[in-house]
């Protein structure tokens, strides 16, 4: 089922729309119907005065038939009310005697129009015609003497009252329409101030990653309430307390991150205490092979049987020996010693020839032939060189023991490449073995931590876990392809200086 999405604002708009339609629509027929009572109520009111008050002062005319005063009274009463549309007396209900203040005679159907009956003492009756191009009429008839001698009829412009009516409800839809324009806009203010933190929330949450948590005060959007405690007059809502607890939240990975990286360094220090134990056996023909060179100088010197020149030679051989030596130390105090990842501008060339210095030993115990293909070049990433080159040394290292294990059952020649390629984007390092290879079931596993496909006691299960680690703290990626008892490929793809991640 396709959801649809629909913004806060368009609700908020949507909703005050049928809110105010309906309260509109209500209180327009409400106000129809209540205005034109009043108003029919008003006129009826004024039309029965006025009718009743030329009753009364036709009265004395009607009974001597003095038609000029009964024709002052019609013009006076049209005259002095600009509603009236006309006036009549009609003496003893003869249509040819009418007293009125129009020209022309009198049809029969307005004459008919309103026929008062007898012993009633007034009759009002709504209908249309054209008579002074007015369209709609209220009539009153009022009998004088009860019929015996005439009947006074006045007509009112009954379109007065629908133009009314008219102007008043389309005054209040102007009044809706204002508020329908400032609840809207409202909308759009209340839906802004409800969205806006919830939308930094939602950037934060969305680009946030692990690796920018160290940086996170930098973060757009991250002080979402900070500067507002600075306000005395600010007032906590649902929105206020959504912030404080993202922000608190944010504080917790915060420290939860920073824990987990302390503990990581500790699994990178133990890692590299543990190849330091794989490769104490050659640090210490390193050492020896040097060493055994300066005993001999010395039992050389002992005997006092040399000439100037051979002991100069000696000490000089001494020297060298004892500088080879303290290299040899210095080198491994430096892998050994705990590191911050520091990123500089580093050569991976460099970072390689160094690790391969540190398990030169172990090539020549197996015949292992190493092949570096760097194309004589540089490769510049932005990393830390330390970290790198503890991920080198245990690919390497991995490479040998799966080598040696293989040459345990059949006889062949060890061979690990090492090569190097690029392009716009990034460095790749392949790392290729010719040694037992991982089975395919183990692939997908081999970088979970504490998984291991050595015997017990010969691996931890952590090295390719914390390889991975630190090629993702340079915002890298490394993938493994591998043929069981045939070969096995690691791919380190490392991006260049200025290019954010692969």
């Amino acid at each position: 089922m396709k959801k649809l999405y629909l913004p806060i604002f368009w609700k908020f708009s949507f909703g005050i729309i049928f809110i105010v339609t309906i309260f509109g629509t209500i209180n327009i027929y409400l106000i129809y119907d209540n205005v034109k009572k009043e108003l029919e109520n008003e006129s009826e009111k004024r039309a029965k005065y006025i009718a009743s008050n030329l009753a009364q002062q036709a009265l004395e005319p009607l009974l001597y038939e003095d038609k000029l005063t009964l024709q002052k009274l019609v013009d006076n009463i049209s005259q002095m009310d600009t509603s009236v549309v006309y006036c009549m007396i009609i003496p003893g209900n003869d249509i040819n005697s009418i007293i009125k203040d129009f020209y022309g005679p009198v049809s029969i159907s307005l004459f008919n129009a309103n026929f008062v009956q007898t012993d009633v003492p007034f009759q009002i009756r709504t209908f249309s015609t054209n008579l002074n191009k007015v369209q709609k009429i209220r009539d009153i008839a009022i009998p004088v003497l009860n019929k015996e001698i005439g009947i006074v009829r006045v007509g009112l412009k009954e379109d007065s009252i629908s133009k009314t009516i008219n102007q008043t409800v389309n005054h209040f839809l102007l009044m809706v329409g204002f508020f329908l324009v400032i609840g809207i806009i409202g909308a759009l203010i209340f839906s802004m101030l409800i969205t806006k933190p919830i939308q930094k929330i939602s950037l934060i949450s969305e680009n946030l990653k692990f690796t920018d948590l160290d940086e996170i005060d930098n973060l757009s959007g991250y002080n979402l309430i900070i500067s507002n405690e600075k306000n005395k007059w600010l007032i906590k809502d649902e929105l206020y307390f959504l912030s404080s607890k993202f922000n608190n939240m944010i504080v917790r990975l915060k420290e939860a991150y920073q824990e987990l990286k302390n503990t990581n360094q500790k699994l990178i220090q133990s890692e590299k205490m543990a190849s330091i134990g794989k490769l104490s056996a050659g640090i210490a023909h390193e050492i020896n092979n040097p060493n055994a060179g300066i005993q001999y100088c010395i039992q050389g010197l002992k005997h006092n049987y040399l000439s100037d020149e051979q002991r100069i030679e000696y000490l000089d051989m001494m020297e060298e020996a004892s500088l080879k030596i303290e290299k040899v130390v210095k080198e491994l105090l430096e892998f050994a010693r705990p590191h911050a990842m520091e990123f500089e501008e580093i050569d991976l060339i460099d970072v390689v020839f160094r690790a391969v210095k540190l398990i030169k030993y172990k090539f020549e115990k197996y015949h292992i032939n190493l092949i570096i293909e760097n194309n004589n070049k540089s490769y510049i990433v932005w990393g830390s060189s330390h970290f790198l080159e503890q991920v080198f040394i245990n690919l390497m290292m991995n490479s040998i023991d799966s080598i040696s294990e293989k040459k345990m059952n059949s006889e062949f020649e060890g061979e690990i490449k090492i090569n190097f390629n690029e392009n716009d984007r990034f460095i790749i390092m392949n790392f290729t073995d010719n040694g037992l290879g991982i089975k395919s079931n183990d692939v997908d596993e081999i970088f979970n931590p504490f998984y291991s496909t050595k015997e017990v006691g010969k691996g931890t299960g952590l090295g390719l876990a914390i390889c991975l680690n630190i090629i993702n703290d340079h915002k890298g990626k490394i993938s493994l392809k591998s043929t069981n008892n045939a070969e096995t490929t690691f791919e380190i793809l490392l991006p260049k200086r200025g290019v954010e991640n692969v």
